[in-house]
């Protein structure tokens, strides 16, 4: 079982093991987890998406 929301630059990818936490950076995968659930991933997913945006001077609404 695997799902990933690719809508967004840093993504919950679900598989047996747990929820990961996962963005590219450097042209390599990098990931955190797994988390025992969706929406306990969710708060590191944001910090994440929102400390890339923050190194790359964009600001995410």
């Amino acid at each position: 079982m695997s799902n990933t929301d690719s809508s967004l630059p840093v993504t919950i990818r679900s598989d047996d093991q747990g929820h990961w936490v996962e963005w590219i950076a450097d042209n390599k995968t990098r990931s955190l987890g797994p988390y025992q659930n969706r929406e306990i991933a969710e708060k590191p997913r944001a910090a994440k998406e929102q400390e890339l945006a923050v190194n790359q001077g964009r600001s995410i609404s």
